[in-house]
C-alpha cells in the first residue's frame, strides 16, 4: 500500500448569540451553508477533503459563558440540547442536515460540541458524522465547575475514530477532545496508544478549574491564551501526533442588537516534530466571511493540516501493567493487533 494523505479543513466561524440565548436557526444556517459552499468549492478545484471540523459549539455558543444566570443557563441547555440518533431526530436537527452533506460529497464532519439528551443524562458532545450515514460520539470527560452545576454527566471512553472514504475504507484515525480534557494527561496517552494520526479538540472561553479568569477590556472577553499555548506542545507530544485545537467566535448581542460581548478563541495547529511551525488563527480570521476555512490551500507551511500516514510505521511496546485501570484495557487491545 502506498503511502496516503489525510486531508482536514477546519472552519474557524462565528455563533450569534444575546443574553436569553443563542441564534439557533441563524446559525444552523450558516453553518450547513459555509461547510456545503467549501465542499462545492473544493470538489470544483479538484481538491479532496477527508473531515470537515466545524468551529466550537458552532449553534448555541458555550451557553454557561454568557448566560449568567444559573437557573436561566440551566433552562437554556436543556431546551437546545438534542437527542443524536439519526432515527428519532427532527428534520431540522442539524446533524440531519449534516448526514445529507456527508453523503452528498462523500466527507466526514466533526460536529460539536453540542449538547446531547440521553434518557435520564446529558453530556457535552462532540459528533462524528461519516459519508455511510453512521454517528461516533464523544463526550466530554473532565466537565469543568459550571457544567458539573448544570448537572452533566462525564464521558467514560475516549474519542478515537476511525475515518472512512467513501468506498468504506479507512483513511485516518484520529482522537478528540473537548475543553478541559486539554489537562488530563491520561486521555492523549490513549492517543498514544491507539496510534491516532491527528489529534482535534474544540474550546471555548469558559469557568475553567485549570486556567485563570478571563481577560476582559468591556468588550473582548477571552483566555490567557499563553497559558493553554504552552499546554499544547506536551499534550501534541504526548499523543504523539499533530494537534488541532479548534476555537471560533462568540458575539453576543442586546436586544437592540448591538454587540455587548465578544468571546473568542484562536484555532491552533502544530505539529510534535516541529513545535516551532505552528498556525495559529486570531479572531479577525472570523470576519473574513468568505474564506473562513484553514486548509492546505490556504497555508504555507501545511504539513500540519495534510496529515501524511506512512505504512510501516515502528511497532510501539507498551509495559500495559504499570498503568491505570483505565488505560490497561486500551493498552492490551492495542499492543496485540
Amino acid at each position: 500500500m502506498m503511502d496516503k494523505e489525510f486531508h482536514v479543513s477546519v472552519l474557524h466561524g462565528t455563533v450569534k448569540a444575546s443574553r436569553s440565548g443563542p441564534s439557533y436557526n441563524a446559525n444552523v444556517h450558516r453553518l450547513v451553508s459555509l461547510i456545503s459552499d467549501h465542499l462545492e468549492q473544493s470538489q470544483s478545484k479538484g481538491f479532496k477533503v477527508h473531515l470537515v471540523v466545524s468551529h466550537a459549539y458552532p449553534v448555541t455558543g458555550n451557553i454557561p459563558s454568557y448566560v449568567t444566570n444559573p437557573e436561566r443557563a440551566k433552562a437554556k441547555v436543556k431546551f437546545r440540547a438534542t437527542t443524536l440518533n439519526p432515527k428519532t431526530m427532527s428534520q431540522n436537527n442539524p446533524v440531519r442536515m449534516l448526514l445529507k452533506l456527508a453523503d452528498d460529497y462523500g466527507v466526514n464532519i466533526l460536529y460539536g460540541p453540542v449538547y446531547e439528551v440521553a434518557g435520564p443524562r446529558s453530556y457535552v458532545t462532540t459528533v462524528l458524522i461519516r459519508p455511510d450515514g453512521s454517528l461516533e460520539k464523544y463526550r466530554k470527560i473532565t466537565l469543568s465547575p459550571v457544567e458539573e452545576d448544570l448537572g452533566f454527566t462525564r464521558g467514560k471512553e475516549p474519542g478515537i475514530f476511525n475515518i472512512i472514504d467513501i468506498n468504506g475504507d479507512i483513511v485516518a484515525r484520529i482522537g478528540v477532545f473537548i475543553d478541559e480534557d486539554l489537562f488530563s494527561p491520561m486521555i492523549f496517552e490513549a492517543f498514544s496508544f491507539s496510534k491516532v494520526n491527528l489529534v482535534i479538540g474544540h474550546m471555548m472561553p469558559y469557568k475553567s478549574r485549570f486556567l485563570p479568569p478571563p481577560e476582559s477590556d468591556g468588550v473582548l472577553v477571552t483566555m490567557k491564551h499563553c497559558y493553554v499555548d504552552k499546554i499544547l506542545t506536551a499534550r501534541s507530544i504526548d499523543a504523539g501526533a499533530p494537534l488541532a485545537l479548534v476555537g471560533g467566535v462568540l458575539n453576543v448581542y442586546t436586544s437592540g442588537r448591538k454587540l455587548k460581548e465578544k468571546h473568542w478563541m484562536p484555532t491552533t495547529v502544530l505539529d510534535p516534530d516541529d513545535p516551532e511551525n505552528e498556525i495559529c488563527l486570531s479572531t479577525d480570521t472570523a470576519k473574513n466571511t468568505s474564506r473562513p476555512f484553514l486548509t492546505a490551500e490556504d497555508v504555507d507551511k501545511f504539513k500540519t493540516i495534510v496529515v501524511e500516514i506512512h505504512d510501516g510505521d515502528e511497532t510501539k511496546e507498551f509495559d500495559c501493567s504499570k498503568m491505570s485501570k483505565w488505560l490497561r484495557k486500551l493498552c492490551i487491545k492495542n499492543r496485540y493487533k
